[in-house]
C-alpha cells in the first residue's frame, strides 16, 4: 500500500515538473525577439560538510550496531538549470573514528514562476530526488546502514540579479518520500528539509565564473526495522565555478 501510494505520488511529481516547460514552449515564440542576458547554466562545486548522523529509535540493545557520527564529510556536486548531481564521503581522512559515511544522489527540478521582473523572480521549485546513503561501522562488520530513497518536494525560491554579473539564488524545499533497504526487504518513510543558497560572479576568468554556496540538509529515516531510525543534519560550505 505504501509503495503504491509513493509510486502515484512520484508520477504526479513528474507531471508537475513538465507542465511549466510546456507553457514555456508555448510562450517562446512571443518572447524570442526580446534579447536577454543568458546566465551561465552549469556549476561544479567542492566543499566541506559538517554532519551529524544520530540514532533516535528505541533504546538499543547491547548487541546492536550503531552508526552515529559527527564529523565533516567531503562534498562534490554538479548543478544545471534542471538537474543536480551530488556525492559525499567521510572516513578517517575527514575525521571519522569508526563510522564511514557515503551519500550519492540526483535531483530533477522545475521552477514555477509566481512573480517575475527584470532582475527578480519569486519561484516554486518542484523537485524529484533519488539518493543512496550508507554508513558502516568498523567495529560491526556484519551489518551496515544502507537505504535507497525517492522523494518529491516543493517550496519557496528566489532569484535576484544584483548586477549584470552578480546573481543570488535561494530556496527552502521540504520533501517526503520512501526509503528501501537492499533488495527491498524493508523500508519506511523519509522526511527531508533542504536549504540552498548560491552567490555567483560571472565571467571572472573569461567565460568562467565563481560561485559560493551554502546548503542545509535535515533527513529523518523512519524505518520499519527500528534499529535503522536515524536523523541526518548537515551544513555544507561550497566553492565552485560557473560555465
Amino acid at each position: 500500500m505504501i509503495l503504491r501510494y509513493f509510486s502515484r505520488l512520484t508520477v504526479l511529481g513528474v507531471l508537475l515538473l513538465w507542465l511549466p516547460q510546456i507553457g514555456y514552449s508555448q510562450m517562446f515564440s512571443v518572447d524570442r525577439e526580446r534579447p536577454k542576458r543568458q546566465p551561465h547554466k552549469n556549476q561544479i562545486y567542492v566543499g566541506l560538510e559538517p554532519a551529524e548522523f544520530t540514532y533516535f529509535g528505541p533504546q538499543s540493545s547491547s548487541g546492536q550496531a550503531r552508526f552515529d557520527m559527527n564529523y565533516p564529510i567531503l562534498r562534490v556536486s554538479y548543478e544545471s538549470r534542471n538537474t543536480e548531481l551530488f556525492i559525499g564521503y567521510g572516513d578517517t581522512f575527514t575525521g571519522a573514528d569508526s563510522v564511514d559515511i557515503f551519500n550519492l544522489g540526483g535531483r530533477f527540478m522545475q521552477n514555477v514562476p509566481l512573480h517575475t521582473s527584470k532582475n527578480f523572480r519569486v519561484l516554486i521549485p518542484i523537485q524529484l530526488q533519488a539518493d543512496l546513503t550508507t554508513a558502516a561501522n568498523d567495529l560491526a562488520l556484519n551489518e551496515k546502514f544502507q537505504q535507497s530513497s525517492i522523494m518529491i518536494g516543493a517550496g519557496p525560491g528566489l532569484f535576484w540579479r544584483i548586477a549584470p554579473k552578480l546573481r543570488w539564488t535561494s530556496r527552502l524545499v521540504p520533501h517526503i518520500g520512501y526509503s528501501l533497504s537492499p533488495g527491498g526487504t524493508f523500508g519506511g518513510t523519509l522526511y527531508q528539509l533542504g536549504g540552498h543558497t548560491r552567490f555567483m560572479v560571472d565571467e571572472v576568468f573569461g567565460k568562467i565564473g565563481l560561485s559560493f554556496g551554502y546548503n542545509y540538509t535535515f533527513k529523518r529515516y523512519n524505518i520499519e526495522v527500528e534499529r535503522f531510525d536515524y536523523k541526518w543534519r548537515a551544513h555544507t560550505l561550497l566553492i565552485g565555478i560557473t560555465f
